[in-house]
């Protein structure tokens, strides 16, 4: 007896091969599964004859599910920071077969487990993304449920996170800043190259400069005064975006001055707003002491000059820098500051001595003159 066959797909009913019963009343078909559990849907019809009547019979055809196999591969375990690392990825059935779909990657830094990407398999069931970790992060890769597929999930893979170029090497025994300011430490760079910007001062700058770096009666106002920003190296040898306020008539000079620091490889351990560290009545300014301690390098900072009170600085003009002075100390009047460990001590990268090293010979190119020599080491004038 003729049958007509039909299988749902695409929310339709399609037409299949007709059958013919053979003499026992049965027919027989081979059809392909859909990885659609909706599409495996299958109804037979007979249109009746003399002997017997009109019949639809409909039923779904029972699919084995697989477990997916997810494979997240890396060549190494660490990557400098800014660079690429690739990661492969693969999802097979149990038995080998590749399984084409999308793949979720998730990223946990230490902050909580993420999504960072979904990427599409190939036709080969592989896919390949670079990721930029800028600290040390776990990943997988996860497949979800999809058809007859279950749900797969890849092991972690843990990528360290390596300095942007080589850490600063010190001498041996040298003593670290008595100030630490993990709280203070700019963000990474985020740019490449040194991207240096002179800016106004926004409010919230201002705001916060004012009662510490600046107060009325000091020799320059708001409108005399510049932000510039700028990337640098740090000790660590990780970029940073670092921060601090000059007179706007040497803003570009020192903006690009600091630039060139950056492009030589010339590294500074700190780079914030002296206004960061506070009030100081021993300096009526922000507080200078603290700062140095830190290692900041800062210009700006309308105060009396230390070890003299009721002196004023030069850097209440704002064309004054003082750059990695816990190695470069400063012969005050009431003694060295900020440590005496580095008085006799020099350094080709962060410590200078006279004016043939490379820091000096820099800045000079800039009009930035190392004023006082060796009494006070760290300070430059533009």
């Amino acid at each position: 007896m003729p049958l007509t066959t039909q299988r749902y797909g695409y929310k339709t009913w399609m037409p299949l091969p007709d059958l013919v019963t053979g003499s026992d009343g049965t027919a027989y078909a081979t059809i392909q599964m859909s990885k659609w559990r909706i599409d495996n849907r299958v109804r037979v019809q007979f249109a009746g004859n003399a002997t017997y009547g009109a019949s639809t019979g409909e039923g779904a055809v029972t699919m084995k599910m697989r477990e997916a196999v997810v494979y997240l591969e890396v060549k190494g375990s660490s990557v400098r920071d800014e660079h690429p690392y690739r990661m492969w990825m693969a999802v097979t059935d149990e038995v080998g077969n590749a399984v084409t779909g999308k793949l979720e990657v998730q990223v946990d830094d230490g902050s909580g487990t993420r999504i960072l990407t979904n990427v599409s398999l190939d036709a080969k069931g592989k896919a390949r993304i670079d990721v930029y970790p800028r600290k040390g992060s776990k990943y997988r890769a996860i497949f979800r449920t999809e058809g007859w597929i279950y749900q797969g999930t890849s092991p972690s893979r843990y990528v360290s996170v390596l300095p942007y170029t080589n850490p600063v090497a010190l001498p041996a025994g040298a003593p670290k800043p008595s100030v630490h300011t993990r709280a203070l430490t700019p963000a990474r760079a985020t740019v490449a190259g040194a991207f240096p910007q002179v800016l106004t001062i926004p409010d919230h700058i201002w705001n916060h400069m004012v009662g510490r770096s600046w107060r009325s009666g000091c020799p320059v106002g708001r409108a005399d005064l510049r932000l510039v920003r700028v990337n640098y190296i740090g000790f660590d040898g990780f970029r940073y975006r670092g921060e601090m306020v000059v007179n706007k008539s040497v803003a570009t000079r020192t903006a690009n001055a600091f630039a060139a620091m950056h492009n030589s490889g010339i590294p500074i351990r700190l780079m914030v707003r002296v206004d960061w560290f506070g009030y100081s009545s021993t300096v009526r300014g922000a507080d200078d002491y603290r700062s140095m301690a830190a290692d900041n390098t800062s210009a700006f900072n309308c105060r009396d000059v230390v070890g003299k009170p009721g002196t004023r600085s030069p850097h209440s003009y704002g064309r004054s820098i003082d750059i990695n002075p816990w190695e470069n100390p400063y012969h005050s009047a009431r003694g060295v500051v900020p440590n005496t460990w580095w008085v006799s001590r020099s350094h080709p990268q962060v410590a200078w001595r006279s004016s043939g090293h490379t820091v000096v010979k820099l800045l000079a190119r800039y009009g930035i003159r190392w004023t006082y020599g060796l009494s006070d080491k760290h300070h430059f004038d533009a």
